[in-house]
Parts: C-alpha cells; sequence; structure tokens
C-alpha cells in the first residue's frame, strides 16, 4: 500500500475531526470513560478547535492516507529549539503495519528541514502501550505535568523527548537525555558549586522561612508545602521537581544529573536516596569523567520508607508504597506494596478508606 502525508486545508477539519472521534473512541476507552473521551474531543479536536490550532497557534495538520483514504493523522507545531508532536494517531484497522514507523521518520526529517534537534510530545502516564512504542522510537520522559482541563477532568502526563543528532549536544543536554556526558564540563561545575552554596546555607538555617526561601532558590519546582530536613544533599538542585505537601526525612541524598520528577503528598523516611546517575563500568570512561543519568518519577501518595536506594530510570507509581531498607531497581506500578533488594512486589494495595 502506498502511503502519503497530506496537509490538512480549512476545507477538510470536518473530515479531520470526524476522524479523530473514531480514533479516540477505538483506543482510549481502556484508560478513558466514554464521557471524557467526547468531551476531551470535542475541546481539542472539533472543527473550532482544528482551526484555532491551525489559525492562531502555529500548528500544522496532516492526514495519513492510505492510498487516498485517510487513515491516521499528525499535529505539529515548531517551536525555538524543538518540534511539538501534538497528535499521532492511526485507526485501528491500520496499526501494525509499520506506519507509525513511516510518520516518524517523516516528521523527524521536518525537524531536520527546520533545524530542530529535539521532537517532544505529551502522552498519558497511564498509556503503557504508547509509552513503549515511544521509547522503541528514542524518545525519554523528562519532566510529568498534570493539566486541569476542566469539567472535572485532568490530563496526567508524561513529557518524553527525543535528540536528532547527540553530536550537537551541549554537556548539559547529554546528561539530561541520557548520553555518556563529561562531569568535568565548566558549566556543569559552576552549577554544581552553585547548589552546594545554597545547601551549605539551607543545612545550617535554623528558621523555617528562610530555609523555605533557599528551597525555591534551589529546586528546579517547588511546590505548596515543601519540608526538608536536613542534612540535605543534591548535585545541581534544578533537575528536581516537587509537587505539593512534599515531606523528605533527614540525609535524604537526590542526584539529579537526570530529572527527579516528585509528585504531590510524597513522603521519603530518613536516608533515603534516590540517585538517577551513575558511572560506566569501564575504568577508563570513569578516569576520564563520564556519567550517564535517567530520569527518576515518584508518582502522588507514595510513601518510601527510610534507608532506600532508587536507582536511574525508575518509576514508582501512584499511591506506591516502598518498605524500608529497599533497592529498587525497576518500575513499581500504582497502588503496590513493595520490598527487598532488588526490591519486589509484595501485593497490591486495596485503597479502601482508612477509617
Amino acid at each position: 500500500m502506498k502511503i502519503s502525508f497530506n496537509q490538512i486545508e480549512l476545507s477538510q477539519i470536518e473530515e479531520l475531526s470526524s476522524l479523530a472521534h473514531q480514533i479516540w473512541n477505538e483506543f482510549f476507552t481502556i484508560i478513558l470513560s466514554n464521557e471524557q473521551i467526547d468531551y476531551m474531543v470535542d475541546k481539542f479536536l472539533s472543527p473550532k478547535a482544528i482551526k484555532e490550532h491551525i489559525e492562531h497557534k502555529g500548528y500544522t495538520y496532516y492526514f495519513i492516507k492510505e492510498e487516498t483514504t485517510p487513515i491516521g493523522f499528525i499535529a505539529i507545531r515548531l517551536e525555538k529549539e524543538k518540534l511539538f508532536l501534538s497528535k499521532l494517531y492511526l485507526q485501528k484497522s491500520s496499526r501494525g503495519k509499520g506506519y507509525a514507523s513511516l510518520a516518524f521518520d517523516f516528521i523527524e526529517d521536518i525537524a531536520k528541514q527546520h533545524h530542530k534537534n529535539f521532537i517532544y510530545l505529551t502522552v498519558n502516564k497511564y498509556n503503557n502501550h504508547s509509552i513503549d512504542v515511544y521509547k522503541k522510537k528514542g524518545f525519554i520522559e523528562i519532566d510529568a505535568k498534570v493539566c486541569d482541563i476542566g469539567h472535572g477532568y485532568v490530563m496526567d502526563d508524561f513529557i518524553m523527548e527525543k535528540v536528532i543528532d547527540s553530536s550537537l549536544l551541549t554537556e548539559q543536554q547529554k546528561m539530561i537525555h541520557g548520553y555518556p556526558f563529561l562531569t568535568t564540563d565548566k558549566t556543569l561545575t559552576k552549577k554544581r558549586l552553585h547548589a552546594k552554596e545554597l545547601l551549605y546555607d539551607f543545612n545550617l538555617s535554623m528558621p523555617l522561612e528562610i530555609s523555605d526561601q533557599i528551597l525555591k532558590q534551589l529546586l528546579g519546582t517547588c511546590g505548596k508545602n515543601v519540608h526538608i530536613d536536613p542534612h540535605f544533599h543534591c548535585h545541581y538542585g534544578k533537575n528536581i521537581h516537587v509537587g505539593n505537601h512534599f515531606y523528605a526525612h533527614s540525609h535524604c541524598i537526590i542526584y539529579d544529573e537526570a530529572k527527579v520528577l516528585i509528585g504531590e503528598h510524597v513522603i521519603l523516611g530518613p536516608n533515603v536516596s534516590l540517585l538517577s546517575s551513575s558511572y560506566p563500568i569501564e575504568a577508563l570512561a570513569r578516569k576520564q569523567g563520564y556519567q550517564t543519568a535517567k530520569p527518576i518519577i515518584i508518582g502522588n501518595d507514595v510513601h518510601i520508607g527510610a534507608n532506600t536506594t532508587v536507582l536511574p530510570g525508575v518509576i514508582i507509581g501512584d499511591r506506591s508504597v516502598i518498605l524500608e531498607g529497599s533497592v529498587v531497581t525497576e518500575d513499581i506500578p500504582e497502588d503496590s506494596l513493595a520490598t527487598g533488594n532488588p526490591c519486589r512486589i509484595i501485593r497490591k494495595i486495596n485503597q479502601e478508606p482508612y477509617l
């Protein structure tokens, strides 16, 4: 079958909206209610919304066509340094035929033509199938966000990003995106020194209001009611993003070469270590000053017990509990009780009211 990608004109947006409604009802019923699907399609993919995107928000839409029949669509927006892949959808009958790979190649070609070295997208954090597809295409989780879209619904998403040409990256960009990087880089050394200066003041400060001010300077994002007991240690600080109502007991260590994303209502026991970086096993690479890093993502309402270590690349799902003394080497799904070295799931947690 011949596959083509055709830019959508305003006269075609009714057809596009109808196709979007069909695809969403084929695919998203496993993670969203029918009411939420209808609301989101109307809000983001109605003819009125698509027209607004094209005319005023800088989006370009493309039909994915099998011969002359639309079987899916793409939406992108060119930004300062990046290409934002807003939408990539295929009909159920057209999946598993390699069309998604062709679509990614098409999108990457557009990014190269416009000298964009990064492609990023958002994906529902419970959409495991799509996350796995994006990872196979070279995307990694670099952030997370929760967005209130009205009508009582939220979008709870990972932000995933792909580098097109790693040779163009700075050492800091290599660090964030999981490539081997030199810790001796002047920019990184300066940023670590700045974090150390703030940490020195933080760990010696007495009044709560002073330590709160220092945390807001140190961390990349600091929600409301965030408290960390001294002594606290991190490498950069700015790669740590903490939601509301966070509490870390004493001697917390967060090595944030990659991003460390912590949700809301999270508790860390004493001596918890979140280690996003590691050294290579080859002695020569260590002598040269190389490290690698992968993001750590902690969901909402998570409790991590004392003396636990979380290793690079781990995702801990919402409402899970990691018992004391664990070493978490792999992802822990939501609503899990887990323990051990390596950490393993004991059972699912029944989230009934406590009292």
